[in-house]
C-alpha cells in the first residue's frame, strides 16, 4: 500500500489525528507491536506488503462497523422525532423492554453526534416492538 492510500484510509477511519490514533488501536486492539513511529515511517514510505492486506482488512472492518453503527443512530433518531418521543420517553420503553438506562446511557443517546451508534441493533429493534405494541393497545 503506498503512502497515499495508506493516508487516505487510516484518515477516513481516524480523523486529523490517524497516526496517534491508529497506533494506539494497534497497540490495545489487537496487541501488534507497531508503534507511532512505525506508522509514521508507513505514513512516508508506504505500507510493506507483508503487512499491507492486513492493515488494509483492519482499516476496512473499522470503516464498515461505523458506517454500520452511523445508520443504526439515522434510524434510531428518525424513530425518535417521528414517533415524537422525548428522552423519558425512550427511557420508559427501555425499561419495559427489561433493559434498564443509567442517566449517562441515557444522555448518550440523545446527543446528534458523528461517533456513531450509541444504540446497538437489538436495543433498537427492541424500543420499536415496545412502542409498536402500545400503539396498537386500545
Amino acid at each position: 500500500m503506498n503512502a497515499d492510500e495508506f493516508a487516505a484510509r487510516a484518515s477516513r477511519v481516524y480523523g486529523p489525528q490517524w497516526q496517534t490514533a491508529l497506533a494506539n488501536d494497534l497497540r490495545n486492539a489487537h496487541g501488534a507491536a507497531i508503534n507511532l513511529r512505525t506508522i509514521q515511517r508507513w505514513a512516508a514510505d508506504g505500507v510493506p506488503n507483508v503487512r499491507s492486506n492486513w492493515l488494509r482488512g483492519h482499516l476496512q472492518a473499522i470503516e464498515t462497523h461505523r458506517s454500520e453503527a452511523d445508520t443504526i443512530r439515522r434510524i434510531y433518531l428518525a424513530f425518535k422525532s417521528g414517533a415524537g418521543l422525548c428522552s423519558n420517553d425512550v427511557a420508559e420503553l427501555f425499561d419495559a423492554a427489561g433493559l434498564a438506562l443509567s442517566n449517562n446511557r441515557l444522555r448518550e443517546l440523545s446527543r446528534n453526534s458523528d461517533r456513531g451508534s450509541p444504540i446497538t441493533a437489538a436495543e433498537l429493534l427492541a424500543l420499536v416492538s415496545i412502542w409498536a405494541a402500545r400503539v396498537r393497545e386500545p
